[in-house]
């Protein structure tokens, strides 16, 4: 209803532009802000609306910034390269109406089907490290942290804590629960506990378990960490703001209850979830497209948006990359210079695509080079249309050739694992050719 009655004022508007001195200067950007907002939503008929805009001086500009942000038509279909007016786009409009689709995750409307275009692409492998490397290197750590622990070296405790927390493995946040398990700050005499205390809960709202969460609210509810904190960790921790909550008892209360009744964090952390966003998982056909759909839409929540990262790559599979790519297409790829920062930075995006394969991955750009497109997104304010489309475009189509690997703890590409084995094999028989 909204939208119709949008509609009907948006045509008075012309209707009455159309009766107007032709130097009249019109100012169109609420109108174009608010198309822009209808469009990101999958609305088509906003998206018609915008193309009728691309004859208006003072409007076709952005109006066309918009259409091509926000549609992935192939050349054949509808070539932006080219003068587009409103007759030609509203012929194509409605030559293929029923045929345009709305792909939600990055927010584009496409006609062909965005994973099987072929793509240009380049791969380059970095230097893995191996799991046990890091457990050498969180030993290592503990050793170090331990030892300014039983010296009682104030300055040298923070800095060793951020050592470990650095590490950022599995093992590393046990230990540190392990930490605040025995009440290791807490017990000492310490001047600088609470910040510890406080840096310590931080690290851990990164390790989603019920040990975690009961932890938290016992150092809550004893004083050790200031409710201040303590709320903005649980929230992080759980999806489920305390912004009404005003003591640390209410606040107790409120967590006791959610354990008693649901018992494990991640039903916990689903109804948080579900609380904001209206649905459930089991409508999905997996927990990675459910929490796909969670990051597209938690844009406004900042603590869920990350959470969302973090429970779609513990998935463990391989569509988390369709949705993280969408995502960063959608908040990096698609935006003015002068947009709302995006919640995530670009290095936190750069290191989900390479620290987690530890690969990088080059598609074509405009100038025919190959290019990685973290280096180069601001190069020309981000106008390189060729080059945000090819890597759309390479991980739809690619996304299945990986897999997670235990024992690295990466994203394996099964292509170059399997090229890798030939090539060993290769090797193989020529050592053992009776040749030689």
């Amino acid at each position: 209803m909204k939208w119709i009655w949008l509609t009907t004022i948006f045509f008075f508007i012309f209707s009455s532009l159309g009766l107007a001195q032709e130097n009249t200067r019109v100012d169109y950007t609420p109108l174009l802000e608010q198309l822009e907002t209808e469009v990101a939503k999958g609305n088509l008929i906003a998206l018609r609306d915008l193309g009728t805009l691309l004859d208006k001086k003072n409007a076709s500009n952005q109006a066309l910034t918009i259409l091509k942000n926000y549609t992935f038509f192939l050349d054949k279909e509808l070539n932006w390269n080219q003068k587009i007016n409103r007759q030609t786009f509203l012929n194509f409009f409605y030559s293929h109406k029923n045929q345009i689709r709305f792909f939600h995750p990055a927010e584009v409307f496409y006609i062909a089907a965005l994973d099987i275009e072929k793509v240009d692409y380049k791969i380059e492998s970095l230097p893995r490290h191996i799991k046990n490397q890091k457990t050498i290197d969180l030993r290592k750590s503990i050793n170090a942290f331990e030892k300014v622990i039983l010296n009682e070296n104030e300055k040298k405790i923070k800095q060793k804590l951020k050592d470990i927390i650095a590490l950022n493995t599995r093992e590393s946040r046990h230990y540190l629960l392990q930490i605040m398990q025995e009440q290791l700050f807490q017990k000492s005499k310490i001047h600088g506990k609470i910040d510890l205390i406080i840096l310590l809960s931080q690290s851990l709202q990164n390790q989603p378990t019920l040990e975690t969460l009961e932890e938290i609210l016992l150092n809550t509810e004893k004083g050790f960490l200031p409710f201040d904190e303590a709320k903005v960790i649980l929230a992080h921790l759980t999806n489920h703001s305390l912004a009404e909550i005003t003591t640390p008892k209410q606040g107790v209360k409120y967590f006791t209850h959610l354990i008693d009744s649901l018992e494990t964090i991640e039903n916990i952390r689903h109804f948080g979830y579900e609380k904001v966003f209206h649905f459930n998982k089991y409508i999905f056909p997996h927990e990675v497209d459910y929490f796909g759909r969670i990051l597209n839409l938690a844009d406004q929540y900042p603590w869920m948006k990350k959470n969302a990262i973090q429970d779609l790559m513990n998935t463990e599979h391989e569509r988390a990359y369709l949705y993280l790519a969408a995502d960063f297409y959608k908040n990096y790829l698609t935006k003015e210079a002068n947009s709302i920062q995006p919640i995530l930075s670009k290095k936190t995006y750069e290191n989900l695509f390479i620290e987690y394969n530890q690969l990088i991955v080059r598609v074509l750009a405009s100038d025919g080079k190959y290019k990685n497109i973290f280096n180069h997104i601001n190069f020309k304010g981000g106008k390189d249309d060729i080059l945000k489309r090819n890597f759309l475009m390479y991980w739809m189509s690619h996304h299945e050739d990986f897999e997670w690997n235990q024992s690295y703890q990466l994203f394996i590409n099964k292509h170059e694992i399997l090229a890798k084995t030939e090539n060993y094999e290769k090797l193989f028989r020529r050592l053992n050719s009776s040749n030689n």
